[in-house]
Order: C-alpha cells, then structure tokens, then sequence
C-alpha cells in the first residue's frame, strides 16, 4: 500500500520508489544550492582575490558540474507515472512532438543569442576587463541588471515546455520538472514583472510610432471617374 512497515528485524521496510526518490530530490537540492545560496560567497571569494570578472564563467563551470553529476546520478522512477501515452513511431503524432521540441530549442537559442550569449557564458566579463573596460553590467539600467540577477535562466517557456511537453511523465520526471518549474518561476519578483510589462509597453509603443511615420505609408484617394490629373507645361 506504499506506507512503511517494519520488517521481521525490526527495521522500517521503505517502498520500491522511496530511494530513487529522495536520491533524485537530493540531487535537484544540489542543483538549487549551487545556483542560489553559493552565488553571493564566489562572488565574495572573486572579489578578494581580484578576479570578480571570472564570476560568470566560474559560476556556469560549476553549473555544468553539477549538472553532469545529476546526470549520472539520477535514478528512473519507472514503476509509476501520471500519464502514459502510447505512441507509435515515424505517426504523425510523434512527428508533431519532434517539431514541437524542435522549434522549443531553436526558440531556446535565439532567445539566449538576443540576450547576449557571450555575456550569459561570461565571455564578455573577461574580454571587457583585458581591453580595460567597465563591466558590461554598467552599460545596463539597474533594473535590467536586478531582472538578470533574479532570472534563473533564459527561456521560461522554452524550459516549460521541454520539462512538460512528453508522452510519458514518470516518476522522476514529475519530481524533475516540478521543482525546477517551481524553482524558477519563484526566482522572479513583482518589480521584475513591472519592469518587463513596462518595456514591453515603451517597445511596442515605439514600433506603432515607427509604422505610423513610415514612408512607405502613403495616403491613397482615387479621382472621380472620368478626371485625369492636368500637368502643368
């Protein structure tokens, strides 16, 4: 009935799923301490030393790190799952799937290049810092800055939808998918959203005025019937 029970030594008998379980949370616990509670003692450490432009690349070398460790780590949850659907290859169900996740990376990467990826690997610190200039961090208005700092990663939906969008959820992919979902959406405040909505709302302001004083947009009348225009001689 999946409760515990003690076995005939006395001990507690745990179900089949109870170890692969808390392996897999352990393992997304690692991932939240490394990408939330770590980031203000490297950036301390850095600092101390001198070498604070090094932060971003640090921080993704360790990122990847521990990404590399879930992956070999990680235990399938197999004997349960919240949806199953059965889905046969080269259908156009799966063609549809493999398009949807497909255009989910494509989007992915566009997103990540229009938010500047050599500033995301931490490329862009370094460079700046040997040709002697000011972080990248102050060519951007402050509240740009606090929308990065609390923006876990690029791509929101992107990131949804990959988690999400699959013919089996099983066990372990619903503990993976759910806390990472409820990781990063928690990682965004209200001034966050207030900043965006109000970007969102100059830019498309901007565009409307941009079409609105296009040359292209020519005012166009039809004479009466049967007038030509006169040119003068």
């Amino acid at each position: 009935n999946g409760t515990q029970q003690a076995g005939p030594d006395g001990q507690l008998d745990f179900p089949e799923w109870f170890h692969p379980l808390a392996t897999d949370i352990f393992l997304i616990g690692l991932f939240y301490i490394q990408h939330s509670l770590l980031k203000v003692p490297l950036q301390k450490v850095l600092q101390h030393w001198g070498i604070e432009y090094l932060e971003r690349s640090i921080y993704n070398l360790f990122s990847a790190l521990i990404l590399q460790t879930i992956i070999c780590f990680w235990v399938p949850i197999t004997s349960w799952a919240l949806w199953n659907v059965d889905i046969e290859p080269n259908s156009w169900p799966d063609w549809t799937l493999w398009s949807i996740r497909s255009s989910t990376w494509l989007a992915l990467l566009s997103e990540c290049v229009v938010l500047d990826i050599s500033d995301l690997l931490g490329w862009k610190q370094v460079v700046y810092h040997f040709n002697h200039l000011p972080p990248p961090s102050l060519y951007r208005s402050a509240d740009l800055n606090q929308t990065f700092a609390n923006m876990r990663h690029p791509g929101l939906l992107e990131f949804s939808i990959l988690l999400w969008v699959t013919p089996t959820l099983s066990g372990d992919r619903l503990v993976c998918s759910g806390l990472l979902s409820a990781y990063v959406v928690l990682g965004f405040s209200g001034q966050c959203h207030a900043y965006v909505a109000r970007e969102r709302a100059r830019k498309l302001h901007e565009v409307t005025e941009s079409v609105e004083c296009s040359p292209s947009k020519r005012v166009r009348f039809r004479l009466p019937k049967g007038e030509r225009i006169k040119h003068d001689k």
